[in-house]
């Protein structure tokens, strides 16, 4: 897969993921998951959300703007506003589900915009493949930096993502990461966020004993 490919892919696959998360920590609260159980996954929606629109306010929006490439980013904008002020709600302990409504009906427009501006066309016509691939080194910095703990935070994009489409992901990812880290040494970190995950793994307790823990 070339750069601007993963640039592509990258992109709407981190909208599906995060949307997925959030969708799947709205359905728990319907559900009546237990307030602190609860509270785990909207932390950690929480974290990712705002590390995402980290990443745009700092690297991409920037990045758009110094080459006066016409776009929604004054919306996209305002929509980060409206999302920061219903994430600051949950943080504080507000009653979650009116906030997760609003923010998982916000989040599907918000995307839906920002994935019809930021198409394989536009980032052919933006970089060139070696400036494509020195722009997902500074998009992957970013988000190294900004999705901690990566033990708890990085398996629950990945698990939030279909198979199919996860592989396509972590694609260029290190297979030691892929293969060994994300599934077995950081299970213990992650293993509290299941419940948020659409697409978990499978568990590794046998079946019959699973109700003993």
């Amino acid at each position: 897969m070339s750069a601007l490919d993963t640039l592509v892919d990258h992109s709407i696959s981190v909208h599906q993921a995060i949307l997925s998360l959030f969708e799947t920590v709205r359905q728990r609260a319907r559900e009546g998951l237990a307030p602190d159980e609860l509270q785990i996954g909207l932390d950690a929606a929480i974290t990712v959300l705002r590390g995402h629109h980290a990443y745009e306010e700092e690297v991409l929006l920037p990045e758009l703007r110094a080459r006066g490439v016409d776009g929604p980013w004054e919306q996209v904008g305002d929509e980060h506003v409206t999302a920061s002020e219903h994430l600051d709600a949950l943080a504080r302990g507000d009653a979650p589900e009116p906030h997760l409504d609003a923010l998982c009906a916000l989040l599907h427009e918000h995307f839906a915009l920002e994935d019809a501006a930021l198409t394989a066309d536009f980032w052919r016509g933006l970089f060139a493949e070696e400036e494509a691939a020195d722009f997902g080194q500074r998009v992957s910095r970013h988000n190294r930096a900004s999705l901690q703990p990566a033990a708890k935070l990085l398996p629950l994009l990945l698990y939030n993502l279909a198979p199919e489409q996860r592989g396509r992901f972590t694609d260029r990812m290190p297979r030691f990461l892929i293969a060994g880290l994300v599934p077995v040494a950081f299970r213990p970190s992650w293993r509290a966020l299941r419940p948020f995950m659409a697409h978990a793994p499978d568990r590794w307790t046998p079946a019959p004993l699973r109700r003993w823990l």
